[in-house]
């Protein structure tokens, strides 16, 4: 617990209220504050697609598709969900990048469920990875 300083009544002297920590979510070496999941619609048509940070949990996510594209999964189980996966590193080295044709059969594969259902694409904090993968996605399918 930790003591935040307020105004005492009628604007008197300070008062020192009670203030708990604030909860933290940890996704793999990651302890971050916890707040709600950081997404963004992307695409409204046909079906939407949003993109965003690793979720904590697989209840958080918008859509019953998830694309994984970082190899790291959130707690708990995905009961109703899809959940596809393509594990990319974030690097600009030759020899780190995915293969051009194999990028493109898995959103290939992606698509069958992208066609027919909202889905939810990302990566650890949802900007490098995602963002490259979903404008491939887009710009093959949309």
């Amino acid at each position: 617990m930790t003591r935040a300083p307020g105004k005492g009544p009628a604007g008197g002297a300070p008062t020192e209220a009670l203030q708990s920590e604030p909860p933290t979510r940890t996704v793999g070496p990651v302890t971050d504050t916890l707040r709600p999941l950081d997404f963004h619609l992307i695409h409204e048509s046909p079906y939407p697609i949003y993109q965003g940070e690793i979720p904590l949990d697989y209840g958080e996510i918008p859509a019953p598709v998830v694309v994984n594209l970082c190899g790291m999964h959130p707690h708990g189980n995905p009961y109703d969900k899809i959940v596809m996966g393509l594990a990319l590193l974030d690097s600009v080295e030759l020899d780190h990048l995915v293969a051009r044709r194999r990028l493109e059969r898995f959103l290939e594969s992606v698509h069958v469920h992208a066609g027919t259902a909202p889905t939810y694409w990302h990566c650890h904090a949802g900007i490098n990875r995602a963002s490259f993968a979903l404008s491939a996605y887009l710009h093959l399918y949309r």
